[in-house]
């Protein structure tokens, strides 16, 4: 089984009185999650993190919601090969224009949590959303 690291960041801002995340709809694979891409030679988790949200949405990082980040993992079978992909997300809150990378990133959009779970396709991105809620006290 080859491992594989991936880094991004859970886009978040304060809009008209709640809480909303910037999801993106990837281009491989088409589905709705959060910015991420793989570290750089140098680059520290967070580093990466930031850069991969800059590159794919265009958005910056303003201030971290909590230190630590939070931990997607699951397994899947590129051709004849198991890949387990752990990927680590730092929740954030960010700022400046939106500006998709169209070679990737087919759309995204701004949307409150609860829109946000019907959204993301996977249960593991479900779970994250999950997690962020609760750090940021809001209730479905």
């Amino acid at each position: 089984m080859i491992e594989i690291e991936s880094f991004g960041v859970m886009p978040v801002q304060f809009q008209e009185g709640t809480w909303k995340i910037f999801l993106i709809l990837h281009k491989q694979g088409n589905h709705w999650s959060f910015p991420k891409g793989r570290a750089d030679p140098g680059e520290s988790p967070r580093q990466s993190a930031m850069r991969e949200l800059k590159e794919e949405t265009g958005l910056d990082v303003i201030r971290f919601i909590q230190e630590e980040p939070l931990i997607e993992h699951y397994t899947f079978r590129r051709k004849t090969e198991w890949i387990s992909k752990r990927v680590y997300y730092y929740a954030a809150e960010v700022g400046g224009e939106v500006q998709l990378q169209a070679d990737e990133i087919r759309e995204g959009k701004w949307i409150t949590f609860p829109e946000a779970l019907q959204a993301l396709t996977f249960k593991e991105g479900k779970a994250l959303c999950h997690q962020l809620m609760k750090t940021l006290h809001i209730s479905v």
